[in-house]
């Protein structure tokens, strides 16, 4: 009995120095990748308080300014990097409580979009191409109901447009308390890079079972293609690599999960730009609907439904054709203005 006791005990041991190292490991890392990402960005002093952004593309290329989804940040602009070799210029911003953009009294969608226009107004912006990426939706057409004059087209890619409630594994479960934690979730994106750096088919498709309503048969034949596709794969590791360290995302991420939840429903028709709306039917993560909502509610939207990997809707067969059809629908709205 007292061995048994004396293995039990030497295991539970080994498994709290074997956590605690993993948590040593996990904090350096993510010391490592925040100084990483302070040194690619800058900060921007504005009558609305500071903003970390990023410009890329060079000349007199059309600005496209784009809200990130969550978590996320300013690097999620390097996502965009394919416009920027098509001529277009790339303004990415950290929006509040994201990095090294404080959240302060900018916990509002209003006051998000007030501080991105004092962005364009540091930079001497005069009008751009207004991107909402998922969870940054909302916050982009709050932008372009509030500074219009300042707005040439806007382009929202698998968008949340009204109302979202997070699912309970997102913040309600256990693990979701211990990601939403700074330690837990620097922890958990530490043994992510790892697997990811390792086994980035396994990471994709344990994205694809939550972006995706997919059958598991049909998940694998995509993996299966885009572990063959370069370019795909390292745009999915970037994508993942652009939600870690959790710990210097967090403030932002629980303040998106908040906000997106008691978002009162937006006076779409009112918009008098063009909208491009591309949207999945298969995003196991912002419904379908919220597509509709856009579509169904404003004349100036037109709909590019992907046939992509469900919200991540930058890979799969039609991808090129949704990089044409922005292309075009830019070129478009510009080749025409007076």
């Amino acid at each position: 009995m007292h061995l048994v006791l004396i293995i039990i005990l030497s295991i539970v041991i080994g498994l709290v120095v074997l956590l605690c190292l993993l948590f040593i490991f996990a904090k350096r890392w993510a010391k490592k990748k925040k100084n990483k990402l302070e040194h690619r960005s800058k900060i921007a002093s504005t009558p609305k308080g500071e903003i970390e952004y990023i410009v890329l593309g060079e000349g007199e290329g059309i600005p496209l300014l784009i809200f990130h989804g969550a978590p996320g940040g300013y690097d999620q602009g390097f996502l965009m990097k394919e416009f920027v070799e098509k001529g277009f210029k790339i303004v990415a911003f950290s929006r509040p409580g994201y990095l090294r953009t404080p959240l302060n009294g900018n916990r509002d969608y209003t006051k998000q979009a007030e501080l991105a226009f004092s962005l364009l107004e540091y930079l001497q912006i005069s009008n751009c191409v207004v991107v909402g990426l998922s969870a940054g939706g909302p916050i982009a057409l709050r932008f372009v109901l509030q500074f219009p004059s300042r707005v040439i087209a806007l382009i929202l890619m698998s968008a949340v447009t009204k109302k979202y409630i997070p699912k309970d594994y997102q913040s309600n479960s256990l693990l979701g308390k211990i990601y939403l934690s700074n330690l837990g979730g620097d922890l958990f994106g530490f043994l992510l890079s790892l697997t990811l750096n390792m086994q980035p088919d396994r990471v994709l498709k344990s994205f694809l079972k939550i972006e995706t309503t997919f059958s598991s048969e049909k998940i694998n034949t995509y993996i299966k293609q885009i572990s063959k596709t370069s370019d795909q794969m390292n745009w999915f590791k970037a994508l993942v690599r652009s939600t870690f360290p959790l710990s210097i995302r967090n403030e932002g991420l629980k303040n998106d999960i908040k906000m997106l939840s008691e978002i009162e429903p937006l006076p779409l028709e009112k918009i008098e730009k063009p909208i491009l709306v591309i949207h999945s039917k298969y995003d196991g993560d912002v419904e379908f609907s919220h597509a509709l909502n856009v579509m169904e509610r404003n004349r100036h939207a037109q709909l590019f439904e992907s046939q992509g990997l469900g919200h991540l809707v930058w890979l799969g067969p039609d991808r090129t054709q949704m990089y044409q059809k922005v292309y075009t629908f830019i070129e478009k709205q510009t080749s025409e203005r007076p």
